[in-house]
């Protein structure tokens, strides 16, 4: 198994083993990353919903309430009014797509498990189960459904944490943005790049969905190597890979990056509809044409520092 774990049995992980992050972690560390953005009191958890073939994003969310509403003071059942964000992302993803897989934080209790088999979910991947939990998982084995226990993935290698990329715990509480940005800094570790490792998330304008998302490489499950010169990468950009999944039929979409893209991924940008640019750091190749352009074009662009509450202490 790609992944090096055996009770992995979805296709897509079937080969010679990688040291590189499965995309399987990517999704469990954006759901993680969800889940310190919930406000609930306790079982903050974060949901991940993607296509059978892992490349779409369907959807995601957190236990909370209504998006745009606050919950009443002095109502003692206020604790339990929280939707489960299995729920959550199941409403977004809705049941016409078959096959979808969860990524969970915790695993789901038994009405959720009811809701995943109702709306077509084939594989649960989960961190950790509590007592509710394994009445879930029971229940989604015996409806036949791929049930696997994901612990942290870490790679065999001792190589250090590739320079720019965030590292270590998550902060005890998040915003939806800096959920996003972390996704697309684990998307980065999947790259082959060797000289930058760059990931790419584009969501909707009201950031609840995710369009695409991206990392730079090449064709996907190719070796087109014999084919590039030796002075040139060959890799289609992040920025490229997740646009072409994103589309250009919606407008006003918001994009997360670890680095400031070059000119011709922000024209890709600009002309895709994107209307916000979250990066952390510059290009390493000195590009700084891609946010000039997207200035002059009326883009905003926002500087990603890490949680300031953290960097405060």
């Amino acid at each position: 198994m790609k992944d090096g774990r055996p009770e992995n049995t979805h296709p897509l992980n079937c080969g010679a083993y990688q040291d590189r992050i499965p995309l399987f972690e990517s999704f469990l560390r954006f759901a993680e990353a969800l889940a310190r953005c919930s406000p609930a009191a306790a079982h903050r958890t974060g949901c991940v919903l993607v296509s059978f073939n892992l490349e779409r994003v369907l959807g995601a969310g957190f236990s909370g309430g209504a998006a745009s509403a606050r919950g009443i003071a002095g109502n003692a059942r206020s604790r339990d009014s929280h939707l489960h964000a299995e729920e959550h992302a199941l409403l977004i993803a809705g049941a016409v797509e078959k096959d979808k897989v969860m990524f969970v934080t915790e695993a789901p209790c038994r009405l959720c498990a009811v809701r995943a088999i109702n709306s077509g979910v084939s594989h649960v991947y989960y961190r950790t189960a509590s007592a509710r939990g394994r009445k879930g998982l029971e229940l989604l084995r015996r409806a036949g459904k791929a049930v696997i226990h994901y612990p942290r993935w870490r790679p065999r290698g001792a190589g250090p944490h590739p320079p720019g990329l965030v590292a270590g715990r998550l902060p005890a509480s998040m915003t939806l943005p800096e959920a996003y940005q972390r996704f697309a800094e684990a998307l980065a570790l999947r790259s082959t790049d060797g000289s930058q490792k760059v990931g790419c998330v584009v969501v909707s304008a009201d950031l609840e969905r995710v369009l695409g998302v991206g990392y730079n490489g090449g064709a996907a499950g190719m070796n087109d190597r014999d084919f590039i010169p030796v002075d040139r990468s060959g890799y289609v950009h992040a920025e490229e890979n997740a646009l072409l999944k994103a589309g250009a039929i919606e407008k006003d979409k918001v994009m997360f990056l670890t680095h400031t893209p070059c000119v011709m991924c922000a024209k890709r940008a600009i002309n895709s509809g994107v209307m916000r640019v979250h990066c952390r750091q510059p290009n390493q190749r000195g590009d700084a044409m891609g946010l000039e352009l997207l200035r002059q074009a009326g883009k905003q662009v926002v500087w990603w520092q890490g949680e300031p509450r953290r960097l405060r202490r």
